[in-house]
Parts: C-alpha cells; structure tokens; sequence
C-alpha cells in the first residue's frame, strides 16, 4: 500500500536534496590519462610546438574515450610537412590519417579532422545493431 504525501512533497532522494537546497554530486567521468607521443623526423619540434600537438591530440578523447595511446609523427624533410596521428582504441582498432601543408598545424588540424571522421563511422558501426534490412524485404514482415 502506498503512502500518501501531499501534492507538493518531493517524492525522491533527488527532489529532496532540491527541495532542502543541498549540493547535487556530480560525478565526473573518471579520465584515464592518455600517453601522446610527439616525434619529428628529419628536424626538430620546439616544446611550444610540441606542447600545442599534444594538446590537440587530447582532444579526440572528447570523440571517443576508449583512446588508449595516440601518437603523432612529423616529417620536416620537404617543404610541406607530413603529419601522421594513429590513435590506438581498446580493443585492437587504429585509426590512421595522413595529411601534408606548408603549416605544421594546419596538417595536424587536417589529420586530426580525418581521425575524428574514422572515429564517427566506428562509433556508428558499434551502435547499429541492426545493419542489414529484414530477412522478410523491404516491406517488412506480414501475417
């Protein structure tokens, strides 16, 4: 039998808290932290330089969080430079993209974008549980 409460009475633990005016908890996701490697072929990467790929390269863990490992390699060899990132996911995917410019961060920024594209279409396949049609056709099932 259930009890009676006025109209206006919090009915759970969480109205209550609301009601009487105490602090909510918000729990944060517990963040694991990341191992970025920044290496350069063919010249050097100032620690500025490396500072603000490594930062950059944190931000795909926004797009996906099972990023375990993600390095990223320059080549100053040419006039353009070449910027691989392979981000290394938890079980056993790699995402790979490559990507050349004048400007060493517009080529990370570009490389990043093709990871975070990898990324989406990953995440879509883990969700889509029901990838092909039904096996009745396009109509569906009928009695």
């Amino acid at each position: 039998m259930r009890r009676r409460t006025a109209p206006d009475a919090p009915r759970s633990k969480f109205e209550l808290r609301v009601a009487l005016g105490i602090p909510l908890l918000i729990r944060e996701k517990a963040s694991v932290p990341v191992k970025v490697e920044v290496s350069a072929r063919h010249g050097h990467l100032s620690i500025e330089q490396q500072a603000e790929i490594r930062e950059k390269a944190e931000k795909l863990l926004h797009y996906f969080e099972r990023l375990t490992f993600i390095e990223v390699t320059v080549d100053l060899q040419h006039v353009d430079k070449l910027v691989e990132v392979v981000a290394h996911s938890e079980p056993k995917h790699q995402f790979v993209a490559h990507e050349s410019a004048p400007d060493l961060i517009a080529a990370l920024t570009h490389a990043i974008a093709k990871v975070k594209t990898q990324i989406g279409h990953h995440k879509q396949k883990l969700q889509d549980h029901r990838h092909d049609p039904s096996h009745a056709g396009p109509e569906g099932i009928h009695p």
